[in-house]
């Protein structure tokens, strides 16, 4: 049995049974009826996704019984019939949000079927979208419990981590100190076999010394708090100076350090001194593992995306069982006399400064034929700004102003439909969103995109005419990061874009 989900109230017994033949092969069921009384049981009751109610009945008005169907049941479609003489009566219902659609009478029946199948599915959308919403806002709640648990643990380990580190700087600092004094053979001359002690003690102190600053770096990395000096750097300038550093301790090995540049490499954005970390610590790698030989540094940008860095050696290489301890902490590859002044977090330390710049590091090793250790760091990208408008003159206008900065790359679609697509493949930074579409308002959109954990983050500017203050309530309700007023003002729109990406 079909489940009904319509009910029609009219005082014309001739409609209701035109209504009933018409719907007939639907797959809801229907009430049809003349008692408004009737009518309002029925939505109370049941499941009941649209009432169509003419305007004009015995003992109340249409308008006013739809006005009730709201306060009990807001989530119920709402159509109104009416005569000609109420047409003005019906458009102030639809901005007041009482009514969805409205049909003139004597109304045509292919339009009026589908517009009844418009509002079922309508009424499902936003059902199923309530639902939706309200799993994921369980979901992060549940999410929201766990994130702060785990961050009051982290917060403990990071809070025992700093405070075991500095406590053991002011000793090591006072027998460095005296140990330094020693040295000096101020106190007094020392013998072969003290100073050989003496050489082993400071030796002990200036590992446990860097073991100290290299967990401080590593726990500041971790927890995000390591600021970030970031600027432009040609990449072949930024090796150049490396190997200036560099060169020397290299040499002092019996090494050569050699350099190889691929050709129109871009400028990336990056904090020197922490990449300089980085390249120190895979160079004094490569030497520990490498007797005769060279280094290589090279750089490349194959795919215009991503700037590769690699540090080559000619050195014994990395065994398969050592390979899967790279890159964690206080992990030593090789024998013991490799170990010698290793903290075991130098390279931990690069991948957490790789990570921060947005890249990846990973190593090529065949053993007793070297090793390179590479990473990536992303060539600054153009920001992407989906614009979603079915005005092609709003179209062409957004798209001259923010194609002639040459700083945006751009997408644009002309269905609020097809704007969750377009956001899958293209990811955008940013959405210029119009208010009335077609099929789907901006408004739903929006909405639709701010309760989706993988769209949340993207910047809305919703644009339309926004004639009242409420316009633009609703539009921040539904999520809008910025409005923007139609017509546009170009300088006000790439003010709002720069402000917002």
């Amino acid at each position: 049995m079909k489940a009904i989900n319509v009910v029609i109230l009219d005082d014309e017994l001739e409609i209701l049974d035109v209504c009933g033949r018409l719907f007939e092969d639907e797959p809801f069921a229907f009430l049809a009826t003349s008692d408004h009384k009737e009518a309002m049981r029925a939505i109370e009751a049941m499941d009941i996704k649209v009432i169509l109610s003419d305007n004009r009945m015995p003992g109340i008005l249409g308008v006013e019984f739809l006005r009730q169907v709201k306060e009990k049941r807001p989530d119920v479609i709402r159509v109104l019939f009416t005569g000609h003489a109420d047409v003005q009566l019906a458009e102030d219902a639809i901005n007041k949000g009482e009514v969805y659609r409205f049909l003139n009478k004597p109304f045509d029946l292919k339009q009026l079927l589908m517009l009844v199948r418009e509002a079922i599915e309508k009424f499902d959308l936003l059902r199923n979208n309530q639902r939706l919403a309200g799993s994921i806002q369980k979901r992060n709640e549940e999410l929201e419990v766990l994130s702060v648990k785990l961050k009051n643990m982290y917060d403990v380990q990071k809070q025992f981590t700093y405070t075991v580190s500095h406590e053991l700087r002011t000793p090591l600092a006072a027998i460095k100190s005296s140990i330094d004094i020693l040295n000096t053979e101020m106190p007094g001359k020392l013998s072969d076999e003290q100073k050989m002690f003496i050489t082993g003690a400071k030796s002990g102190i200036d590992r446990l010394a860097r073991l100290i600053n290299d967990v401080l770096d590593l726990a500041k990395l971790e927890s995000g708090k390591m600021a970030m000096d970031l600027v432009s750097v040609p990449p072949a300038a930024l090796v150049q100076e490396i190997v200036s550093m560099q060169g020397m301790v290299v040499q002092e090995k019996g090494l050569t350090l050699e350099t190889e540049f691929g050709a129109d490499l871009p400028v990336i954005l990056v904090d020197k001194d922490r990449l300089a970390q980085v390249f120190s610590n895979l160079i004094n790698n490569a030497m520990k593992f490498t007797k005769e030989g060279k280094i290589t540094i090279s750089v490349s940008c194959e795919d215009k995306k991503n700037m590769t860095f690699g540090v080559r050696d000619t050195g014994i290489g990395i065994t398969k069982e050592d390979l899967p301890k790279l890159f964690k902490k206080f992990q030593q590859v090789g024998g013991a006399s490799q170990h010698v002044g290793g903290t075991g977090l130098g390279l931990a330390i690069c991948k957490e400064i790789v990570e921060a710049h947005r890249g990846r590091i990973w190593v090529e090793s065949e053993f007793g034929k070297g090793s390179a250790f590479c990473f990536t760091i992303p060539v600054a990208q153009a920001k992407r700004i989906l614009i979603v408008d079915d005005d092609p003159g709003t179209l062409a206008v957004l798209r001259n102003v923010l194609t002639a900065t040459g700083k945006y790359e751009l997408e644009m679609v002309s269905d609020g439909f097809l704007a969750g697509q377009k956001c899958n493949s293209f990811k955008p930074d940013l959405i210029i969103l119009d208010i009335n579409m077609p099929k789907i308002d901006g408004l739903e959109v929006c909405a639709r995109l701010k309760s989706d954990p993988e769209t949340v983050g993207i910047k809305i500017v919703m644009h339309s005419g926004f004639s009242t203050e409420q316009d633009e309530k609703k539009a921040r309700e539904a999520g809008a990061d910025e409005i923007l007023r139609k017509p546009i003002d170009p300088k006000a729109l790439l003010a709002m874009v720069e402000k917002l990406i």
